[in-house]
């Protein structure tokens, strides 16, 4: 009798993980989880979880040795990849390259590439083909003497064959890419937590003010995202959820809470505004939001307004006409309210679980059948 496949989920998102592991063992996977994780991810929206060690059936002192292991460091322990080599078929990782480039080097599998979108319409194939720049001189010279640089990561990664798989999390990541790692796509979508599905439609409101996410707002990235967010929305009433290292005196920044309390303040908000129109990424806040009838409000040319369509009323083309439609929602105007939560949630027929399992059966299986037979 051939034994189950085995995945290391070599990811420490804690929303996606219960999500995806939770999948990867309904389709009868056992499933590893890195147990040492990096301050800054867990910062984020990281956690190490070792519910998913029950579904393993390798000895307790292999698995003990892998828990062990540190799979963000500069180099894995030696022991530790080979327990992989030994007893795992596939291994996900994702843009955490030294990390890529280590599995690349040491893992035999498939190596399973989560690509959850980069930022505007950069590609995975720039960033995967990034190499340290010579001095001038030095490329111009192999320019004349038609000389190589070094392999790239893309590269390298190429060179697996069929032992390696792009696994876009969105069709607009996979189409926004050309070449190798288009042709090397599984389209594999994310989902929604059992968590979050229980809590559908369970919106009460009765705290009059925004919510808005944006963690450690000391990084320039979000930083910058929360200075727009006030210019934009000053004067509205908000509360910004989302881990910070400090209040940095600002008393609008409610910090970190555990998950029962965060999803209990959201279901109480007048309404929630998403900011972003990133073409190729979408964060998990929007979507939990809609499933628990939160009114969204968000903007235009972002992945939304394709799952959404055009014709939704928490759609805005302007920040004035977001800014607008808030003032609105707080000023308690039922029609605006009652219209957003009656068509927004057209916006989760992707996150469905039938929807993710059809496209997982589809676009991994068949790898995992490749690595067993």
């Amino acid at each position: 009798m051939r034994r189950r496949p085995r995945v290391f989920w070599a990811l420490n998102h804690t929303t996606l993980a219960k999500s995806e592991c939770a999948l990867l063992e309904k389709l009868g996977c056992e499933v590893l989880t890195p147990k040492v994780c990096p301050k800054e991810i867990i910062e984020r929206s990281g956690s190490v979880d070792y519910s998913f060690d029950r579904t393993l059936t390798i000895p307790a002192e292999e698995l003990a040795a892998l828990n062990a292991c540190d799979f963000y460091a500069s180099e894995i322990d030696p022991q530790a990849m080979e327990l992989l080599n030994r007893h795992f078929d596939a291994v996900f990782v994702s843009a955490h390259l030294p990390m890529t480039e280590n599995f690349h080097k040491g893992y035999q599998g498939i190596l399973v590439f989560r690509a959850f979108g980069r930022e505007q319409k950069k590609t995975y194939a720039s960033l995967l083909g990034w190499s340290p720049k010579k001095p001038l001189w030095k490329r111009w010279r192999n320019w004349l003497l038609r000389r190589k640089g070094p392999p790239t990561l893309l590269d390298k990664l190429v060179s697996r064959g069929d032992r390696f798989a792009f696994a876009g999390c969105y069709k607009e990541v996979i189409h926004n890419e050309k070449g190798y790692l288009r042709e090397k796509a599984a389209f594999l979508p994310i989902g929604l937590p059992a968590e979050i599905w229980s809590l559908s439609d369970t919106w009460t409101g009765g705290d009059d003010r925004v919510m808005f996410v944006c963690p450690v707002i000391h990084n320039p990235y979000y930083g910058k995202i929360y200075a727009e967010f006030k210019a934009e929305m000053g004067g509205l009433p908000y509360a910004v959820y989302g881990n910070q290292a400090s209040s940095h005196g600002d008393s609008h920044l409610v910090g970190f809470l555990p998950r029962d309390e965060y999803d209990g303040r959201m279901r109480r908000h007048a309404a929630m505004f998403y900011h972003s129109s990133e073409p190729c990424h979408l964060h998990y806040h929007p979507l939990e939001a809609v499933a628990m009838g939160v009114p969204l409000v968000y903007m235009a040319g972002g992945m939304l307004e394709r799952m959404g369509g055009p014709d939704q009323p928490g759609l805005c083309r302007t920040p004035a006409e977001a800014k607008d439609k808030l003032r609105r929602i707080l000023d308690g105007d039922r029609k605006l309210i009652d219209g957003i939560r009656s068509t927004q949630a057209r916006i989760l027929d992707e996150f469905r679980d039938k929807f993710v399992e059809d496209a997982w059966r589809r676009g991994f299986l068949p790898l995992l059948d490749k690595a067993l037979r």
